[in-house]
């Protein structure tokens, strides 16, 4: 469980070929199931970057590398700015670990660093079964991380 974002990398899309199936879904009616279909072939690609987009030119191939372009800034993602407070209670249960930052996506504050803080608080009956960290997994918290443990 994060309070903060999540994955701070670019993702990534498959983008197939126009001749369809292989082998079409289809319905047996004997068995009352569908068949598997077989996908056309694809190609993988990122998503990244550019400072101008135009209609026709939004996919780039770049030797084995594939990229549908973007306006939007790749380099922020899964990024909080601004503190983060998760607090758990009652009689909850969390098959896993929590972490009071992101799973690598940041939690910052470009104008008040102090403010980038992170908190985790466990009330009452909270059962956990990983470990409890105050920052992130794979991720950096600007200010301070704290985990508190309450009674409800």
């Amino acid at each position: 469980m994060f309070g903060a974002g999540y994955s701070a990398l670019a993702p990534t899309v498959n983008v197939f070929t126009r001749e369809g199936f292989t082998v079409e879904p289809s319905y047996d009616g004997n068995s009352g199931t569908y068949t598997e279909g077989v996908f056309p072939t694809y190609t993988t690609y990122t998503w990244k970057h550019a400072d101008s987009v135009s209609e026709g030119n939004e996919f780039v191939d770049d030797d084995d590398n594939h990229f549908i372009l973007t306006t939007e800034d790749m380099t922020t993602l899964g990024t909080v700015t601004g503190a983060v407070t998760l607090t758990i209670g009652g009689n909850s249960t969390v098959g896993g670990s929590v972490y009071g930052g992101g799973d690598a996506g940041p939690v910052v504050n470009a104008t008040d660093p102090s403010n980038a803080n992170t908190s985790v608080i466990l009330r009452g009956n909270t059962q956990i079964t990983g470990n409890v960290f105050g920052g992130g997994n794979k991720a950096a918290v600007g200010g301070a991380s704290s985990v508190t443990i309450q009674d409800e």
